[in-house]
């Protein structure tokens, strides 16, 4: 399924990588919640609207915060960045490995996938237009399994270095080593100390001031993470009169709730990732408030 608001952190990477943006007290216009791409209007006056930022103007540290979706889609959309070149920003995102298939010792994780500018041509996983870059920077037009997510952040956790995960140490027989795994290195650097330093305090501030402080402000430990959430395509029997691929006949739709970070977060020894999937609703739900 599409990952949400979680693969915001890889939009904060790359930015960060290539010089786009060098600090995350960076400020960008708001446009009173209102962004247009392409001919197509984006609404996010919840988060910037004018009320809410009288000046104008955001940082990029309270987008990431309160999970501004208009922020995110001109971060990479905008002229000045990737949004010239959509296809440097789909190959960045690529090197880091996280749309790498990852070989673990339990068979069932699905092949990643996201999609590229040369994709013009309808397919069974869409095809790119004029709408899928803004989807992109919110963690739509693609599918990403959570090992996929969980690793990524874990190399944020680890200095940029990314592992592999699994389950067996070694096979043994009869107490002789026969094969010996354990840890083993995926991406050596995915980024740079300083670019996973800043991230990690960007997800800190998620935690302590923006979408995750609702369950988690209060942990025993400083806990450095992300919230998503993200519609869930239904099946097609379902959505035969609503013609809308996210919701059926009687305006219910279905939802995956993702939490993603790793602690203490000020020496990383944990990284996890949870994700929930609602029932068929009308209720909204969110990878911040969910218990």
């Amino acid at each position: 399924e599409a990952p949400g608001s979680v693969f915001k952190g890889v939009v904060v990477t790359a930015m960060l990588e290539e010089g786009y943006l060098t600090t995350m007290e960076t400020k960008i216009p708001t446009y009173g919640g209102i962004y247009k791409y392409n001919g197509i209007e984006y609404n996010d006056k919840k988060h910037l609207g004018k009320d809410r930022f009288p000046s104008g103007k955001v940082r990029v540290r309270e987008a990431f915060e309160m999970s501004a979706n208009n922020t995110f889609r001109q971060l990479i959309c905008d002229e000045g960045t990737f949004g010239n070149n959509p296809a440097r920003f789909i190959r960045k995102v690529k090197d880091f490995g996280i749309f790498d298939t990852i070989k673990f010792d339990i068979k069932g994780n699905t092949p990643p996938f996201i999609l590229s500018p040369e994709m013009k041509k309808p397919g069974p996983k869409g095809f790119w237009d004029g709408g899928t870059f803004p989807r992109i920077a919110i963690g739509y037009g693609m599918e990403l399994p959570a090992l996929n997510i969980v690793t990524f952040y874990n190399a944020i956790a680890n200095d940029g270095k990314m592992m592999k995960p699994y389950l067996v140490e070694s096979i043994e027989d009869n107490g002789s080593v026969k094969e010996k795994r354990g840890p083993s290195i995926l991406n050596g650097s995915i980024c740079s100390r300083a670019t996973a330093d800043t991230l990690t305090k960007a997800l800190r501030n998620v935690v302590s001031e923006g979408t995750g402080k609702t369950r988690l402000a209060r942990a025993r430990c400083p806990i450095a993470g992300k919230t998503g959430t993200s519609r869930i395509v239904l099946d097609p029997k379902y959505t035969r009169i609503s013609h809308n691929p996210y919701e059926d006949e009687k305006g219910r739709k279905q939802y995956q709730a993702t939490f993603v970070g790793f602690f203490p977060a000020d020496e990383p020894q944990y990284t996890a990732i949870v994700v929930i999937y609602s029932n068929l609703d009308r209720e909204i739900f969110y990878g911040g408030t969910l218990p």
